[in-house]
Order: C-alpha cells, then sequence, then structure tokens
C-alpha cells in the first residue's frame, strides 16, 4: 500500500511543476557528421588500460547496459542481472535476482553508486520500481516508480528522469510528453523536480526518451548535465545539452550535424557526454555509426566512423561510454570472441574485457 501511495504522490507532484527557464545564450558547435572518417584512437586518448572480467559458469554476461566502479570493486549490470567484480575482474557475486519478490527485478534500466551510504540502487523498467542494495548485495528498500528512466547519485542525493506521457493538451488532437529531473528523498519521495522536456505531438505517437544503456545524465566536478535524444521534430530540444543549475533547466550548448533533413540521412543522436574538457557524441546516420570528440578549450572537433579505431591493442572499434568523467576517462568493452589470436589464450568463450581509456587534456 505504502508503494502506491509513494507513486500517487510522486505523479501528482509532478503534475504540479512549472516548466523550468529556457537560456538563449548557448553556445553552437559545429559537428559535419557527413566528415566522419577513421581515427585511430592514439588520436584523442593516451592510454588504454585493460580488465579481463573473470569467466565462471554462473556469471556469464549476456549483454552489458551499465558500469559503476569503487576504489575496490566494479559493478556490471546486465540487462535482467547485477554482478560484482573485483577491480581486477575476478567475480565476486550476482546482487539481487531475476523476479518479482522483493529486491528482485525483471530487467534493469540503470544503476548508480552512492558511495557515501555504501549503498547501489538499481532501476528496473519492466518491474516499475527503484531497489537499494548494500555493496555487499544484501537488499535494504525498494518503491513502485512508474515511468523512470534514468538514475543518478547527485552531490550525495538520488535523482532520476521520470516520464509522463499522453497529458492533456489545449489542442484535442495533441498530447503532451514531459520528462521531468527528480531528486528522491531517503524514502524514494519526490523533494524536488525540474521539468526538462515537453513535446507536443499527434495523439497516438511516442517520443523517445533512453534505453537500457542510454547515458543520459552526466556530472562533472558538481556540475549537472541532461541530453534527451529526440526523434520529433523539437527545434529546442533535440540536440541540445542542458545545464540543471539554479533549479533551472538551462541550455548550454548546441550541435549543428550540417544535415538538413534528419530522415532522410537517418540521424540520431543517442547521447551527449560533458567532461571538464570534452564532449563525446554517440550518433548513427543512413550508412554507418559513429562518435564524435570534441575538445571544449579549442573546439578541435573530431569524428570517427565506426566511433575510434583501437591502436593500443589492436581490437577493433571502440565505442566510448562513461568511467570516470571527472578524470576524463571512459571504457569500451569487447566480447571474448572478438580478442580470439590478440590475446594469449582466449578462445571466445569468455566474459569481456573492459578496457578504460585515458583521453588527453590538452589540444589533440
Amino acid at each position: 500500500m505504502r508503494d502506491v501511495i509513494v507513486a500517487l504522490v510522486f505523479i501528482s507532484f509532478l503534475l504540479g511543476c512549472s516548466d523550468s527557464e529556457k537560456d538563449s545564450n548557448f553556445t553552437l558547435i559545429d559537428v559535419p557528421v557527413k566528415t566522419a572518417k577513421e581515427i585511430k584512437l592514439s588520436t584523442v586518448a593516451i592510454s588504454v588500460d585493460s580488465i579481463a572480467l573473470e569467466t565462471l559458469d554462473n556469471n556469464l554476461l549476456n549483454r552489458i547496459s551499465e558500469i559503476e566502479h569503487d576504489e575496490q570493486s566494479i559493478f556490471i549490470a546486465d540487462i535482467d542481472a547485477l554482478f560484482k567484480f573485483s577491480r581486477n575482474g575476478k567475480f565476486i557475486k550476482q546482487i539481487g535476482n531475476k523476479g518479482q519478490g522483493p529486491g528482485e527485478y525483471l530487467n534493469i534500466n540503470d544503476i548508480t553508486l552512492d558511495r557515501k551510504r555504501n549503498h547501489i540502487y538499481v532501476a528496473s523498467g519492466i518491474s516499475q520500481k527503484i531497489i537499494c542494495f548494500d555493496l555487499e548485495g544484501k537488499f535494504v528498500k525498494e518503491s513502485k516508480i512508474i515511468g523512470l528512466n534514468a538514475i543518478k547519485i547527485i552531490n550525495g542525493s538520488l535523482h532520476g528522469i521520470f516520464t509522463t506521457y499522453g497529458m492533456p493538451s489545449a489542442d484535442k488532437t495533441k498530447w503532451i510528453h514531459n520528462s521531468y529531473l527528480v531528486k528522491f528523498d531517503q524514502d524514494f519521495s519526490p523533494s524536488d523536480t525540474i521539468l526538462i522536456k515537453s513535446v507536443k505531438m499527434d495523439k497516438g505517437t511516442g517520443t523517445s526518451v533512453g534505453r537500457p544503456g542510454d547515458q543520459l545524465l552526466t556530472e562533472v566536478n558538481g556540475s549537472l548535465y541532461v541530453y534527451l535524444n529526440e526523434t520529433y521534430k523539437e527545434p529546442f530540444v533535440r540536440d541540445t545539452l542542458f545545464q540543471i543549475k539554479d533549479k533551472k533547466r538551462l541550455a548550454s550548448l548546441k550541435l549543428n550535424f550540417g544535415i538538413e533533413d534528419r530522415l532522410k540521412e537517418n540521424l540520431f543522436v543517442q547521447s551527449i557526454l560533458r567532461t571538464e574538457n570534452h564532449l563525446v557524441i554517440d550518433f548513427s546516420v543512413e550508412r554507418y555509426s559513429g562518435m564524435s570528440i570534441v575538445h571544449l578549450p579549442t573546439n578541435r572537433t573530431y569524428i570517427g566512423k565506426e566511433f575510434f579505431q583501437d591502436d593500443f591493442w589492436n581490437t577493433g572499434s571502440a565505442k566510448l561510454m562513461p568511467w570516470d568523467l571527472n578524470n576524463e576517462e571512459f571504457y569500451f568493452i569487447k566480447e571474448g570472441m572478438e580478442l580470439v589470436d590478440k590475446f594469449d589464450g582466449v578462445t571466445g568463450e569468455e566474459n569481456p574485457y573492459i578496457f578504460i581509456v585515458k583521453l588527453k587534456t590538452d589540444s589533440f
């Protein structure tokens, strides 16, 4: 019953929130994706370290969607399981189980680590709840939250992106989809909310928010940024990275991809990640996927076709995901089958390897 009450209070709280300011004083950055070409990882990175994840019968990974870590451990979210490894890749345990009971989940949309309280949180969209475990895997608490897309610990507090669909519009042929950044109390009740996206659409149509593995929130040295990919033609939201400041959504920068007909070129921007010195942009067009890195102090831009090519370990293409943004560190994943003949003793049946990438901070 408590979970139902929390959910109803949560929705009512959101509906009472007003829009945040739109700031037109943002930076415009050109990222001409049609100029993408093969780029070596050493062009933008100074080092790449590897971690081999131990392979056992009870810890086979299907597809890694999220990774969190502290000084001792690595927490890896598969589509429907959460595993704990040591920092050198030794398997420790599974946290929680697949199911519908307390402390169980049907899938994992996102995870976030609370280093202050030694907790890890799991957001499950199918189960429609947030679950809290301690770092030893003991179930602590959970609550029903409908429509949650992503979670992150920010300045010691749990935050999430929550979306309401099909809200009424003055135009009876339209409805509105709203996405909010929500700050949660320790009992998972909402304590603060900012509207970060509002799209009016024809009734019966949807909007893109995020899939498991998408990176929606980034925090860099106390500054919070949010990007929500948008397939519908909404000029202000689309291709815009927002900063959350003083409880307002402010446009921090906007990207120009140099494409007039997005539908014809099939351009889709999956994520925009911000560090102190860089933007890392994951995109796809009709004929290929790619990744761009912008060096913000100089606006120098590299646009890699099929991501970046790993010339440190010669493992092929490297799609970068956030590892430690405050230290300009990213990671990429390689399945065991991709490393046969590249690493001694690898047969192709092993769990993936994690490769930790340190970006250059000086101009490329």
